[in-house]
């Protein structure tokens, strides 16, 4: 006999907030639990009772939560906590929007070993009625056929998309909901001397529905056991007050759920988005998700969002902002205002004794870069949150925050930056001497400033070289296990020795970008519409209008010349020396507890920092950015020709790391590093110090050692 069911109404079917009600077949205690106005939680044989009740508030940059806490007992002993969270967003000023629009998050925890929850059969169900002047429509998701692969480095992610999509429309209201996936899970953590834990939590089961829709009424239900390793019950489900997608949009959304599954935005909480770990975290399973920061947000829902509109992309976004406003605060808003990783990888702990909880730059950028497409696509003020992450690298360059993530025993076992920076000297390295084994004819003597070299700016087409139509030219999430890395993290545990996956690439190519980038589906990154000029000639046969159009070409022309000229008269003003000397310094691509060794720094990792600290500036004129993009361009400049390998199979590439010691190692990305120099090209180009030559001669030799097939 199922005696317990709890109902409460939180948003009434005609749109307006109604309070809350309690309904139990049990007697009622004071407490005012749980509930949507359509759902019912129910666990049989009259065995759970609510003891205490408890709501809160907390709000956020734009939402504010509703948390509803309930702790459950049996026989008077606690055997769980039920929380739901009601997170409605609004951009307006004082979250005064009146508009119906959030997530709500439902979680179940069950409480001590053997307390008998692992016997119990609880049902979660969902009913709507319809009213007759309401049309309803319902797009079932639970048919489609995902491929499921077993993944190198991360093995196979069982989790799918949504279950379905519920639009409800009357000629005076709308009502729309997404209901996401329930999960069975538990924590598993790894505790390490001092403060430092890695966490994980394990996928244990992905609960299947049942739904049944009617002419008047619409139902889903899940029911489940608790098994003994399980801890923790969770689900979701977004609401709105239009369609959340729209009929017309069903099909794309439904595309996006299969081919980006991974990607997509499955296992949402309050507090993070889970997403499949590779295996080589600490502590393992194969089974393991994690709030792996380059999943917390999605660029595609906001491109998705400008090019279609949907509400759901919207609101997908806003949860982003609000779960990464959330990571900040668990971790106490960070000393540095970071967020870090939380969970240890064992390709960064053999070698350097890194461990959770540690900083990511590349993690870091592409958050920072998402705050800027923020910016650009909604409206929303972000700029702090972006310039926190290039404020932390200029600290670092300047030595102000040595030991800000690690402990005293750490920093006693390294030198200056303890463990955050890589130190040079111009005499280590061969900076522009060595290119001459590259190039034919080449004399550094006769080298002028890099735009006496031909410099094809056609190579990535528009000026932000944009290869995956985001607006930047570096896909966040490059490398292959989502961690931002061109290798995978059981990188060199193949027996090529290699250290990036052999399928590194979306489209399982190989190549870290998708073969179909441009707009035009050729996979070019440019329309090919786009390489025509303008000559302004309408075809018109008048001889008059001929004669114009010589005139005007002419004028052209010598416009022209003077702009070059002015342009190598700017040039010969640039501050920049051609060959850099003296000391200068690297960041390290990772810092974090229990370091050992300073860790790597890899090209693509410093020049995307490089960009970053020259976005900063050109967004508020301040030098220390600038000052600081300068010392690691200089830091790049003195490697210079080092950079580039000279083995039979690798001629003319790039080394994917510089190592502490000074040797280099590592398989480069084919493309992404081309993407990073010509992206830095275009913006120094901006600057008093212009192009840099050895960062031409670096592109110009990775490009003509053929690795990269894109262009």
């Amino acid at each position: 006999m199922r005696a317990i069911i709890y109902t409460i109404v939180v948003l009434g079917i005609v749109g307006i907030i109604m309070g809350v009600t309690y309904y139990s077949t049990s007697a009622p205690n004071e407490a005012e639990p749980f509930a949507l106005d359509f759902m019912q939680l129910s666990v049989d044989d009259e065995w759970v009772q609510i003891e205490d009740y408890d709501v809160s508030e907390r709000e956020w940059e734009h939402a504010t939560d509703t948390i509803y806490r309930y702790q459950l007992t049996a026989d008077g002993r606690p055997v769980g906590t039920l929380k739901l969270t009601n997170r409605s967003f609004s951009t307006g000023e004082d979250h005064d929007d009146e508009r119906e629009q959030g997530f709500y998050f439902i979680e179940i925890v069950k409480q001590g070993a053997g307390s008998g929850v692992e016997n119990r059969q609880w049902e979660l169900s969902f009913q709507q009625d319809i009213s007759n002047d309401m049309l309803s429509d319902w797009h079932d998701f639970d048919d489609l056929e995902y491929d499921i692969f077993h993944d190198s480095t991360v093995g196979v992610d069982e989790l799918k998309g949504p279950v379905g999509l519920l639009n409800m429309a009357s000629h005076v209201r709308e009502t729309s909901y997404l209901f996401g996936r329930q999960m069975l899970s538990h924590d598993l953590t790894e505790q390490y001397e001092g403060d430092g834990e890695s966490r994980v939590r394990v996928l244990d089961s992905e609960l299947t529905s049942d739904v049944s829709v009617g002419e008047n009424h619409f139902s889903m239900d899940v029911a489940w056991s608790f098994p003994d390793e399980s801890e923790r019950f969770e689900t979701w489900l977004m609401y709105g007050d239009q369609a959340l997608i729209d009929g017309d949009h069903v099909d794309r959304a439904q595309e996006d759920m299969l081919e980006n599954y991974r990607r997509y935005h499955k296992w949402i909480t309050p507090n993070g988005i889970y997403a499949k770990l590779p295996w080589s975290v600490e502590p393992f399973d194969e089974m393991a998700y994690g709030r792996n920061l380059g999943y917390q947000f999605r660029d595609e829902y906001l491109r998705h969002y400008r090019d279609y509109g949907q509400f759901s992309d919207y609101l997908f976004t806003l949860n982003s902002l609000t779960v990464l406003e959330a990571m900040r605060d668990e971790y106490g808003g960070s000393e540095l205002g970071l967020i870090p990783t939380e969970y240890t990888s064992t390709w960064l702990k053999k070698p350097y004794g890194v461990h959770a909880p540690y900083l990511d730059t590349r993690h870091l950028e592409g958050l920072g870069l998402f705050y800027l497409k923020v910016e650009e696509v909604l409206g929303l003020d972000y700029t702090d949150e972006f310039l926190t992450y290039a404020d932390y690298l200029v600290e670092v360059l300047d030595g102000d925050d040595e030991g800000a993530m690690l402990d005293e025993a750490d920093s006693a076992t390294l030198d200056r930056g303890s463990g955050y920076v890589i130190e040079l000297d111009s005499e280590d390295f061969s900076g522009l001497d060595g290119f001459e084994e590259i190039f034919e004819d080449f004399d550094v003597e006769e080298l002028d400033h890099v735009s006496d070299r031909e410099f094809d700016k056609g190579h990535f087409g528009d000026d932000d070289g944009d290869s995956d139509g985001d607006g930047d030219a570096r896909d966040v999430d490059a490398g292959s296990d989502g961690d931002g890395d061109a290798r995978d993290e059981d990188a060199g545990s193949g027996d090529d020795g290699d250290a990036r996956d052999e399928d590194a690439g979306s489209d399982g190519d190989g190549d870290t970008r998708d073969e179909d980038a441009g707009s035009d589906g050729d996979g070019d990154t440019r329309d090919e519409s786009g390489d025509a000029e303008e000559t302004g000639d309408t075809g018109s046969e008048d001889e008059d209008s001929v004669s114009d159009d010589v005139d005007d070409q002419a004028e052209n022309a010598d416009a022209e010349d003077g702009a070059e000229e002015q342009y190598r008269e700017d040039q010969e003003n640039r501050e920049a020396p051609l060959v850099a000397e003296g000391s200068a310094t690297l960041l390290t691509d990772y810092v974090g507890p229990g370091i050992t060794t300073t860790p790597h720094a890899s090209l693509n990792h410093v020049l995307a920092e490089i960009h970053y600290l020259l976005t900063a500036y050109f967004k508020t004129d301040d030098e220390r950015y600038l000052d600081a993009a300068y010392e690691m361009r200089r830091a790049v400049e003195i490697i210079g020709a080092d950079w580039v390998r000279f083995d039979d199979e690798h001629f003319g590439d790039l080394w994917y790391q510089l190592n502490a010691d000074l040797t280099f190692d590592g398989n480069d990305y084919d493309c992404l590093t081309l993407e990073d120099l010509y992206d830095n090209q275009i913006a120094w180009e901006q600057t008093m110090y212009g192009p840099s030559v050895v960062f031409q001669l670096l592109y110009e030799s990775k490009l003509e050692s053929g690795v990269c097939d894109q262009i």
